[in-house]
């Protein structure tokens, strides 16, 4: 999700909201991955409360995880 919030990131008052309508099914394209493998993950996001989905939009509410998204993607790129 750290490209995603870099190219489409905004400041929400809980986070940082990507402003772009995704389904499960074109992150698992972005991240070439199966559309399941996406669903396990965002789920397991949002149990742990990193994520929030609103009005199908993401916002990213873990501040500490998304520094540690865009260094690590940063590292990799």
């Amino acid at each position: 999700m750290a490209p995603l919030s870099n190219s489409y990131g905004e400041k929400h008052e809980k986070g940082i909201l990507i402003n772009l309508h995704l389904t499960n099914k074109d992150i698992a394209r972005f991240m070439s991955t199966s559309r399941e493998s996406v669903n396990r993950m965002v789920n397991e996001l949002k149990k742990k409360n990193i994520i929030e989905i609103e009005n199908g939009l993401i916002i990213i509410q873990n501040r500490d995880y998304h520094v540690k998204l865009r260094y690590i993607w940063h590292i990799i790129k």
